[in-house]
Order: C-alpha cells, then sequence, then structure tokens
C-alpha cells in the first residue's frame, strides 16, 4: 500500500423530506488524518443526481491526479440519492469504497424503494448487486461496499484511516462539517 494515500470522502447533512436539496461536503485528506481541502454541493433530496455532483468535485479538484480513493458515507445521500458506485469509478478512475457503521438491510432498503419510485428498478440495481464486508477493528465494527478496488486492500485503507474514534476520519470530518452546514440553514 502507498504510504500518502489521498482520499476524498464524502457525506451529507441532516435534513428533511420537506426540503428539496441537502448538502454534501467533501473532505479530502491524505491518511491517516491530514486534512488538505474540502468542498461542498447540494444534491436533490430523493433525487438522482449524486453522481453526476461527486464527478463534477472530483474532475474539478485541484488533487483530482493524486486522489486515490473515493470513500463515501453509506451509497445514498438525501434519502434515496443513491450513488452509482461503479459509474463514479469508470468516470473518474478512482476506487470507491462506501462504509457504514451498521450493516445495511439490501432487502428493507429495495422495498422502500419499490413503494417510492417509478424508476425503482433502476435505483435498486445499483444497491442489490453490491457485496457488504464486515470489518472488525478495536471492538467496533464497520461494514464496506467497493468498486475497482478488491476487498482485502480497501480493508487496509479503511483501517489505516481511523486516527480517532472509530471510522475513518476523512468521513468522521465531513460528517461534522456537513451537520454544521446544516444548522446554518
Amino acid at each position: 500500500m502507498k504510504s500518502q494515500i489521498r482520499v476524498i470522502a464524502f457525506d451529507d447533512g441532516p435534513f428533511t423530506f420537506r426540503e428539496k436539496k441537502d448538502n454534501v461536503i467533501a473532505v479530502i485528506c491524505r491518511l491517516p488524518a491530514y486534512i488538505e481541502g474540502i468542498d461542498s454541493f447540494t444534491v436533490t433530496v430523493d433525487g438522482t443526481d449524486s453522481t453526476d455532483y461527486m464527478i463534477d468535485v472530483i474532475s474539478n479538484s485541484k488533487f483530482k491526479k493524486s486522489l486515490n480513493i473515493i470513500m463515501i458515507n453509506g451509497i445514498a445521500f438525501a434519502g434515496f440519492n443513491i450513488v452509482d458506485m461503479d459509474r463514479l469509478y469508470r468516470m473518474t478512475s478512482i476506487p470507491v469504497i462506501t462504509v457504514t457503521r451498521k450493516n445495511p438491510d439490501i432487502d428493507l432498503m429495495i422495498s422502500a424503494i419499490k413503494k417510492r419510485f417509478l424508476d425503482w428498478e433502476a435505483r435498486a440495481s445499483l444497491i442489490q448487486n453490491k457485496k457488504t464486508y464486515m470489518i472488525e477493528h478495536m471492538n467496533h465494527k464497520l461494514w464496506i461496499s467497493c468498486s475497482g478496488i478488491e476487498y482485502d486492500i480497501a480493508r487496509t485503507i479503511v483501517i489505516n484511516s481511523i486516527y480517532y474514534g472509530n471510522y475513518p476520519e476523512a468521513l468522521r470530518i465531513a460528517h461534522i462539517i456537513a451537520g454544521g452546514v446544516a444548522k446554518l440553514h
């Protein structure tokens, strides 16, 4: 594994379904915890624009050529604005890792998607074939999914990105900032 791995990590802020948009924060971090940049954008609540915005942020980043990993807190923003991990990887050539603290219930998610969206099959296809792996580290469990990277390498990167607490540092910082930005509105 490279020393000096540079991650771009994405997390959204809290929102309500009455809102039309939600803020997403991107934190660029050199592992394990050196923050080099922050960006933000908004996505449509229950929309389909999250992948496009992420591609745009990465493509326009001054760090684009040195980014090694994309980390996402879960697979969706703003409700069911689901990230197309495989397309994100194809368009950026940067491996993608989603990280969650709880084992995602894919069947429950697909059931909810079926009830709410006419395009449920397209949305469900983005999550139903993604294998989820459990990582145990320092008596804590995390669940990851990957695109463009093997599980063993993704696991090592996730573990090496944990600096304070029990979650990858760049995602932890993105989460804190996204929560703070939400309080400003």
